[in-house]
């Protein structure tokens, strides 16, 4: 997931299936022939996750994103945004600014790989906030449903050191 319970940093391993996640997004600019679009987007976080996996709290958030196309096969991207994040009993989280910049690249008709670098303001006074670096792919199934999915690097004490995210995409 995007953030996870984060402690005084120490040294574990912990891994298992973490929370789930819902996205909606509704494009503001663009669409077809445009070389940009502007997208806000929602999201919210189900604290499906053990509690030594997660916060075991409800997540909110908020973004705008603008995406530039610059050939027929590059892009680059931003995401600029915000989360309200659950406090569990024993830790007072900050609620964070949150960011993105992209770069993406049309591999064929159906499939495109991404590198994206992904920020994050204070959560928790004293502890330097996740920074990630992650790849990813996306590929078109259907004009209605795509599977997309990243691995990440992260490079803070609170980030986890890999991630992993799969996702199936309905558009409606």
């Amino acid at each position: 997931g995007r953030h996870r319970n984060f402690q005084p940093p120490s040294s574990q391993y912990i891994s298992g299936l973490g929370d789930a996640y819902g996205y909606a997004t509704y494009q503001l600019i663009g669409g077809d022939f445009k070389t940009y679009t502007l997208n806000v987007n929602g999201q919210v976080k189900i604290p499906t996750a053990n509690r030594t996996f997660g916060t075991g709290e409800w997540d909110f958030g908020g973004s705008l994103a603008f995406q530039k196309l610059f050939t027929g096969t590059f892009s680059m991207g931003a995401e600029l945004g915000y989360l309200v994040i659950g406090d569990p009993d024993s830790i007072q989280f900050q609620n964070p600014v949150f960011g993105s910049f992209s770069a993406n690249w049309v591999l064929g008709p159906h499939f495109s790989v991404s590198a994206y670098y992904l920020w994050y303001s204070t959560i928790q006074a004293g502890i330097e906030p996740p920074r990630y670096l992650n790849l990813g792919f996306y590929y078109l199934i259907t004009d209605k449903v795509a599977l997309s999915g990243t691995i990440g690097r992260g490079f803070t004490k609170s980030s986890a050191a890999f991630t992993s995210f799969v996702s199936l995409e309905v558009t409606l």
